[in-house]
């Protein structure tokens, strides 16, 4: 399943081989295959955005009136669409996850109603602050995350990227052997590169298959069973496969 043969992993979005293409699809070639890991300018982007919308969107989001469940379809379809556009791809740091989660928390408790009440009352915060006593307030929240993921019926974002990387790697997987794609995910840099290695998708859906109890190996035939008109069955799947030069 992995590949020996070494691969030119550096796509140059500005070289003549990309004329004509829009520039979005040329971010997202560039932040899907030159980056090591997601920077930090890429998340900054996607929170930007998803906040604009969520601006743009905040008297339908936090309609009271409105089902919960219909303004959460529009919040996934608006808001975290574009907070996690390309994030199959994405290798993030604890440090990293834990914003996203913040920033999606911070749009969740918006749209739940109650969800920015404090333990203290409004009218305890204010009398304490007149009093000089602001140290009795209690700022711990009323509803704290789980109970606000239990109400809208979904998972931190982190949750959701790794869901996001397993289809991914399960849709490369069933590739023919010849996409670059595939050869640029299954390259095993062992042979190619010197260096530390860098963390990537792989790496993240092998850590969370053996949360599971499974192999990549095991993984990696179940995706391939599935039945696709441009699938391509393998056999000696694994990092220890000695079919190192398929395709």
């Amino acid at each position: 399943m992995f590949f020996k043969k070494p691969v030119n992993k550096k796509l140059d979005p500005s070289s003549p081989k990309f004329n004509g293409v829009n520039p979005f699809y040329k971010n997202y070639i560039h932040q899907t295959f030159n980056e090591p890991g997601t920077s930090d300018k890429e998340l900054d982007r996607r929170i930007g955005l998803a906040h604009g919308k969520f601006t743009e969107l905040k008297k339908l989001l936090c309609n009271y009136h409105l089902a919960l469940n219909i303004r959460m379809k529009f919040y996934d379809t608006y808001v975290r669409s574009r907070l996690c556009y390309c994030c199959e791809t994405w290798t993030l740091t604890s440090t990293q996850y834990s914003r996203m989660d913040r920033v999606h928390m911070g749009f969740l408790r918006r749209i739940v109603r109650g969800g920015m009440s404090r333990l203290s009352s409004k009218e305890a915060i204010e009398k304490a602050r007149k009093e000089g006593t602001a140290e009795t307030i209690n700022w711990a929240w009323k509803n704290d995350n789980n109970k606000i993921y239990e109400i809208t019926k979904t998972t931190s974002i982190q949750d959701y990227i790794m869901k996001q990387n397993v289809r991914w790697i399960g849709h490369v997987a069933r590739a023919s052997n010849d996409t670059l794609t595939k050869r640029l995910m299954f390259v095993d840099e062992k042979f190619t590169k010197r260096g530390n290695h860098h963390r990537t998708v792989l790496d993240n859906v092998v850590s969370e298959e053996e949360k599971k109890g499974r192999s990549l190996e095991t993984f990696l035939r179940i995706c391939t069973s599935r039945k696709s008109g441009k699938s391509k069955p393998v056999t000696n799947t694994g990092a220890q496969s000695p079919d190192r030069d398929i395709g």
